[in-house]
């Protein structure tokens, strides 16, 4: 019996002493979270042209930090041809480079045609897409790069004196690789 009372006596000290610990834990430790966490990002990825066209033969135009431009041409004879050229910039902050490959390069016209860097031709015009580049280009923050858009003129229509077709290129699916 006398081992019994001890067995119990043992137990209850133990909890005594388990309880008095987790009393003094509650009231003794105060602990306070407070705050803010924000994950966002200023970093802008851009590429787009910068409004320089020069070397055209044809009249070239894209505004300024456009993804978009325009390319005119008016051809008088079979076999003539227009060029329009392009200039573009990753006008991105330091540390993110744009890679651009030439199917990035999207030519269409009124009519629905459309081609990207490689060669096409429609009844009338035969487009050339050139890129100053071969492959994929990297371009670093601030670097530009061109490309040039050569349309001859394939076939005549029947008393005309003058072909005049408009072209608008575009940037597209160009991506960003970090530095």
């Amino acid at each position: 019996m006398m081992k019994k009372k001890n067995v119990v006596l043992a137990v209850a000290i133990l909890i005594a002493i388990v309880a008095i610990g987790i009393g003094y834990a509650i009231t003794a430790v105060n602990l306070t979270v407070q705050g803010t966490a924000n994950a966002e990002t200023t970093d802008e990825f851009e590429v787009a042209f910068d409004g320089v066209t020069s070397g055209s033969t044809g009249t070239a135009s894209a505004a300024a930090q456009s993804t978009s431009g325009t390319c005119s041409v008016t051809l008088d004879t079979v076999g003539q041809n227009q060029t329009c050229v392009f200039e573009f910039m990753n006008y991105s902050p330091q540390g993110i480079n744009a890679q651009v490959s030439a199917s990035d390069l999207v030519v269409y016209s009124d009519s629905g045609y459309s081609t990207t860097w490689t060669n096409a031709s429609s009844d009338y015009f035969n487009v050339t897409v050139t890129p100053a580049w071969s492959g994929t280009a990297v371009l670093t923050p601030g670097q530009t790069s061109t490309f040039t858009v050569t349309v001859t003129l394939k076939k005549a229509w029947v008393g005309d004196t003058a072909h005049t077709e408009q072209f608008y290129v575009k940037l597209a699916n160009i991506t960003a690789v970090q530095a």
